[in-house]
């Protein structure tokens, strides 16, 4: 089953929109991980804003991220999330 997020997605509501996401993994009851940066060189940035401009959607892979890896944690981690792992996003402004 092909997933309905994708990087460039992801990228374009924290960086652009400015939300904070909740997470949802497969397998999971319940958003486990909250969203704030996608952590990106300089290089990809610009490949992702290309992408985005393109209407290309990349839905597999790895992301670098900024945020909470759980839900009871004060402390900003960074942590990867799998693109493919990803069952639903929800948009926190």
């Amino acid at each position: 089953m092909k997933n309905r997020f994708s990087k460039e997605w992801l990228f374009n509501e924290c960086e652009n929109h400015k939300h904070a996401l909740g997470i949802t993994l497969e397998g999971e009851p319940f958003p486990s991980h909250i969203v704030i940066n996608i952590v990106l060189s300089e290089k990809e940035r610009e490949h992702m804003m290309l992408n985005i401009f393109k209407g290309i959607d990349t839905n597999s892979g790895i992301l670098n991220c900024e945020g909470y890896a759980d839900l009871l944690s004060e402390e900003i981690k960074t942590f990867t999330l799998n693109i493919e792992d990803i069952k639903e996003v929800d948009i926190r402004k």
